[in-house]
């Protein structure tokens, strides 16, 4: 058995990061590979086996990476990397993260995080209909609500100015309140199209949503919060 040293730059504004709260990542990579790590002055030496030494080099490699992406180090990116660079295709990890959907309201990046969500994701951008199964928790209703919400974004954009100025050419005073209700039950109905396609039991809800708003509609749903009458609920 051979022993190496080998030396990785990792910044030192990127060491806490990368190795955790209380160094627990760090430990965790010496633990599984039988390594030892010393970090000073913004270098990382790894003392171990060659093989097992050239692995954790690989796995920090990435996770500082991930890190200069601006992305908050969680033990499951540290898990998913180790597990990773056991089957040699580590360089996946930066590949997923630079694939980001969308964010949300507060700023969140919304991005699959392993290679069988980026395949989801793919299989959804690429396919006419596409089936996510798995179990509970595994990001198949986020990531489907994540990309129907950018293409509505990106509809919206496209689409916008040209609704405008179709409402301009048919002189429809854009400013009434008629106009703006208009297009807040045209939100609505795009919402239920999107519960339908991407939430579990969305073809029974939506059609109850929208039995409703058809047979007992009164606009000032759409502005007083009564729309939980209708069968929404506070987490749509």
């Amino acid at each position: 058995m051979s022993l190496s040293e080998l030396i990785i730059d990792i910044p030192t504004e990127h060491e806490t990061n990368v190795f955790g709260q209380f160094d627990v990542y760090a430990k965790k990579i010496e633990r599984i590979f039988h390594v030892t790590l010393i970090a000073r002055d913004g270098a990382v030496k790894i003392l171990g086996e060659h093989a097992a030494a050239e692995k954790a080099r690989r796995v920090l490699t990435q996770l500082t990476e991930l890190s200069r992406r601006g992305n908050t180090i969680t033990e499951q990116n540290v898990d998913y990397a180790i597990s990773l660079v056991f089957e040699d295709q580590e360089e996946e990890i930066v590949e997923i993260d630079r694939d980001l959907i969308c964010h949300t309201l507060q700023g969140k990046p919304i991005k699959p995080k392993t290679l069988g969500q980026k395949k989801y994701v793919d299989a959804i951008r690429n396919g006419m209909i596409t089936f996510g199964l798995g179990p509970a928790g595994t990001g198949k209703t986020y990531l489907a609500w994540g990309i129907y919400y950018a293409f509505m974004l990106l509809m919206s954009s496209t689409f916008g100015e040209d609704m405008h100025q179709l409402a301009v050419r048919m002189k429809i005073n854009t400013e009434t309140v008629s106009w703006k209700l208009f297009q807040m039950g045209r939100t609505a109905l795009i919402f239920a199209g999107g519960r339908l396609l991407t939430r579990p039991g969305g073809l029974w809800k939506t059609k109850y949503i929208i039995k409703n708003i058809l047979t007992t509609f009164n606009p000032w749903v759409l502005t007083d919060g009564s729309l939980f009458q209708f069968g929404f609920s506070i987490s749509d």
